[in-house]
């Protein structure tokens, strides 16, 4: 029993010493100590705790505005719309020099079957030009003298064409060729006989003045080889060209257009109306080829009334027209 309780008195004052070896060390370094408390109540405290728990929350949560989508979305809209534009300006380029390419390869056959044949080929397939996957081809031939060609080659929605008088390609088409695959507007032409075979009103073309003013048609110049040639006997010239007055309807608005051209080495002076409305006056150099147009209406028509007149003031001098 005895030995017992010494025993618990040795394992007391052990307690005793370690405790106050602890408190003495403590107190050495008392700032360290309090420092040290205050850190440890401070980071376990629940507020602080709750903070950082916030904060990391906040911090994970964080993500791209509305603002910030729409403005990254318009940007890439904006660089597709660049890049589109770029791309078909690139593609079209490419698909005109494609077509000026085939055209002038068809320029180059044609010249050297005219050299080797003395005229041009009646159709493509005579010098070995056809159609393709990526090129189509329109050709009109007119054999006279000389002979009359214009060809147009098309890649895509790009065209260009050559004839016999314009050897070194043109971008688009030739008259009444597609252009561009897309074919040419269609116009009703009211005049039923635009060469003008017959002196008859409604038929074709009719002298009003200077019984000696001559026409002759089918008369070849640049690229066609229908015009009819108008050739001023006296100091005025004009002549007449009749529709049927059936064909009419009273108060309806009528475009006349014709296309002339001046052979001669003079200026030449043209006016042009419909039914004597007030109409359009135009001056071709020599050489020029030019398409003019005027539009008129009236209340009633009938056999009065029911035609487009060309005329000119050169004395002597001639002109050449074509309805088509």
């Amino acid at each position: 029993m005895t030995e017992q309780i010494a025993e618990s008195m040795v394992r007391s004052g052990m307690m005793f010493i370690i405790q106050r070896e602890a408190l003495e060390k403590r107190s050495h370094f008392p700032h360290i100590h309090k420092q040290y408390m205050q850190d440890h109540q401070l980071n376990n405290s629940p507020s602080n705790a709750q903070r950082r728990l916030t904060v990391r929350r906040g911090t994970a949560s964080r993500g791209f505005t509305i603002v910030e989508l729409l403005i990254v979305i318009v940007v890439i809209a904006i660089l597709a719309a660049i890049s589109i534009v770029a791309y078909n300006g690139i593609q079209d380029r490419a698909r005109q020099t494609a077509a000026t390419s085939a055209a002038r390869q068809l320029s180059d056959k044609a010249e050297i079957y005219f050299v080797e044949n003395d005229s041009y080929p009646a159709n493509l397939s005579a010098i070995g030009i056809e159609d393709s996957a990526s090129t189509s081809y329109q050709y009109r031939f007119s054999s006279s003298s000389p002979d009359i060609y214009c060809a147009t080659a098309t890649s895509g929605n790009k065209s260009a064409w050559v004839s016999n008088a314009q050897k070194t390609p043109q971008d688009g088409a030739c008259a009444g060729h597609a252009n561009g695959g897309v074919q040419p507007e269609i116009v009703t032409n009211l005049v039923r006989n635009p060469k003008g075979l017959s002196g008859a009103v409604g038929n074709g073309f009719f002298t009003v003045t200077n019984a000696g003013n001559a026409l002759t048609l089918n008369v070849p110049f640049g690229e066609r080889d229908n015009w009819t040639r108008v050739r001023i006997a006296g100091a005025t010239g004009l002549y007449r060209m009749s529709v049927q007055p059936s064909d009419l309807e009273g108060g309806e608005s009528y475009t006349a257009s014709v296309l002339v051209a001046n052979p001669g080495t003079t200026t030449l002076n043209v006016f042009m109306d419909f039914c004597d409305t007030p109409g359009i006056s135009t001056t071709l150099a020599a050489g020029e080829i030019k398409r003019i147009s005027t539009t008129g209406a009236r209340a009633n028509y009938d056999s009065t009334y029911s035609f487009m007149d060309i005329s000119t003031t050169n004395a002597g001098s001639e002109f050449l027209e074509a309805y088509s």
